[in-house]
């Protein structure tokens, strides 16, 4: 028997078809996040998917429309999960995975068009980024180090936000 939202899909599916552009979803009230679900909206250009107990991401179908999508306020862990994704969105530009439970962001995928990422309100204390990105935003981690950050990133006319990043010990407090 499918989920309440696989059917909720299913009837998205028959009243638009294929030529859906934009889905949003606000508080999916599952765990995981198979975007096989999705192959039936061929034409799918922005997903929104927030304010969710999402945890895992998966799935084997490639969705060669999709330029944006955003998993904003869920309780994603995995970069791994993130970067097969990824894979699978060939002409991806933006992805927000912001406030999320990332403790580090180990994704170097190559073939990738993603230029727009962000990253902030999580833990992330390591960063391996694709060489595409151009437009990072990774403020309120807990970075202390941004040797793997692009120097394209880090001149001056490039929109990096490294904003609210610090280490806290016992006794030492540091502000890049």
């Amino acid at each position: 028997m499918p989920s309440a939202s696989e059917s909720k899909l299913k009837e998205i599916e028959q009243i638009y078809g294929s030529n859906l552009r934009r889905l949003e979803i606000f508080s999916w009230e599952h765990d995981e996040l198979n975007f096989d679900k999705f192959s039936p909206f061929s034409q799918l250009e922005v997903l929104i998917v927030r304010d969710s107990e999402l945890e895992i991401l998966n799935g084997t179908v490639k969705h060669p429309s999709l330029k944006v999508l955003s998993l904003h306020n869920s309780e994603l862990t995995s970069d791994a999960e993130v970067c097969h994704v990824i894979g699978l969105l060939p002409k991806l530009d933006n992805l927000t995975i912001s406030n999320n439970y990332f403790g580090k962001f180990e994704c170097d995928v190559k073939n990738t068009k993603l230029r727009v990422l962000n990253l902030s309100e999580n833990k992330i204390n390591h960063l391996l980024l694709p060489n595409t990105v151009k437009h990072l935003n990774v403020s309120k981690n807990l970075l202390t180090s941004f040797e793997n950050i692009s120097t394209e990133l880090t001149d001056l006319g490039s929109p990096l936000d490294t904003s609210w990043n610090f280490e806290m010990s016992q006794d030492n407090y540091h502000l890049p």
